[in-house]
């Protein structure tokens, strides 16, 4: 492990950023979308934004209350305002740490209120559009709303409308996170089962005997852990393009029915079983699992700078 921050600027210089992502990446554990994989995304979309559009995005992130505190954290090796969208993409997170903000639940009169910062509810069921789901007949719950693939188009049109600066920075950072969350395919699935009939938490019920607490944990943190900004632009930076025709699409319905299938079809397959677990991952699922992260990471840069670029211009 990388014990320090002057350690890690050394290893920096001598290697490069891409020898050092690859150090990095080799340095952890095979476990996207902790605030790692947020930050990467992020990273790729900033790099496909129109520069009019970086600009008025720039403008409006310092309207956000955590903005003095980024700019605390900003690191003199990567451009500032590069790493301050990095940060404000996983704004919606740390608001769930944040004193003064209530946990809300999905059916509270105020779940889809979209007022600005003013509004201090988490709105956790935002991050999500879990479609049920399974594999043994159990009756399906229902899929909560509001949710992701709801918000984010609401969000989009505010975006293009006569709406204050003020609420629109609160949508942007908004719909950066929620545009990438959706490109994490456990946040598109609710697999019920006999053991779990109301669902499995997107996984997180999911138990494994290694590598991580549960599936949905595991899936999350393969990118890397929780850092500063500038170890993000050096994976970000490792990252083969998208597909041009899929990075295209720009209907966030069709997002998350790519992700729930791809969850079907690439998540739960062995050794993961129709139950709760606990399972050991093998040696091949732990070789697909990152390859699949990469390609959906930078896929989610790319589609939400086509939709900030639309939205914005």
């Amino acid at each position: 492990m990388l014990r320090s921050v002057a350690g890690a600027r050394i290893l920096r210089n001598v290697l490069g950023l891409a020898g050092f992502a690859a150090l990095l990446l080799a340095d952890q554990p095979a476990r996207a979308w902790n605030s790692f994989g947020h930050e990467v995304a992020a990273y790729v979309a900033y790099q496909h934004l129109a520069p009019p559009i970086r600009e008025r995005a720039n403008a409006l992130l310092k309207l956000n209350p955590m903005y003095g505190d980024w700019l605390k954290q900003v690191s003199p090796d990567a451009d500032q305002n590069t790493q301050i969208f990095m940060m404000a993409a996983i704004w919606p997170d740390l608001i769930e740490k944040a004193p003064g903000y209530a946990n809300d639940k999905v059916d509270s009169q105020n779940a889809r209120q979209n007022i600005g910062y003013a509004d201090k509810n988490m709105h956790t069921y935002w991050h999500y559009c879990r479609i049920p789901y399974t594999q043994d007949q159990t009756k399906l719950p229902a899929l909560p709303s509001p949710n992701a693939r709801e918000m984010i188009p609401e969000f989009r049109e505010l975006l293009k409308s006569n709406a204050s600066d003020e609420l629109k920075s609160y949508d942007l950072c908004w719909i950066m996170h929620m545009a990438v969350d959706v490109h994490q395919p456990l946040h598109c699935i609710n697999r019920a089962c006999e053991e779990s009939p109301k669902g499995d938490n997107g996984a997180h019920d999911v138990r494994l005997t290694d590598a991580a607490s549960d599936l949905h944990d595991f899936w999350d943190g393969l990118l890397g852990p929780d850092g500063p900004a500038i170890n993000a632009i050096a994976v970000a930076r490792t990252l083969a393009p998208a597909d041009d025709k899929l990075a295209k699409e720009n209907d966030p319905k069709k997002w998350v029915k790519e992700s729930h299938l791809l969850a079907i079809e690439k998540i739960y397959r062995s050794p993961i079983g129709t139950g709760d677990g606990p399972y050991t991952l093998t040696a091949e699922y732990k070789t697909m699992a990152p390859k699949l992260s990469k390609e959906r990471v930078e896929l989610a840069g790319e589609r939400l700078a086509n939709l900030l670029n639309d939205a914005l211009k």
